[in-house]
């Protein structure tokens, strides 16, 4: 029998903020001609809405992942400087 995989919304409700941060920054993630792209536009009001965080909460865990070297923030952008690390994050490493 197939067992029932839980929707990608689900699996958010399981994870902490900074996890589901650094994972909708990786759902953001994009190669352009065969190459990582450096940066992601999104403002910290769209990320609160769409993983249903304060925007005060958004900005803390922007700034602990800006500190651990995983990305820098812009106004209405991210700078990744580190994809791997995130995908780290994710996984709870």
């Amino acid at each position: 029998t197939r067992s029932a995989r839980p929707c990608a919304s689900t699996w958010h409700g399981l994870l902490g903020p900074l996890e589901r941060i650094a994972s909708f920054i990786l759902s953001r993630r994009r190669n352009i001609a065969g190459m990582e792209s450096s940066s992601i536009s999104a403002t910290q009001a769209e990320i609160a809405a769409s993983l249903g965080l304060t925007r005060e909460t958004v900005n803390k865990r922007l700034a602990e992942l800006e500190d651990r070297g995983a990305l820098r923030t812009t106004r209405g952008s991210l700078a990744i400087l580190d994809w791997s690390l995130l995908e780290d994050i994710v996984k709870g490493e």
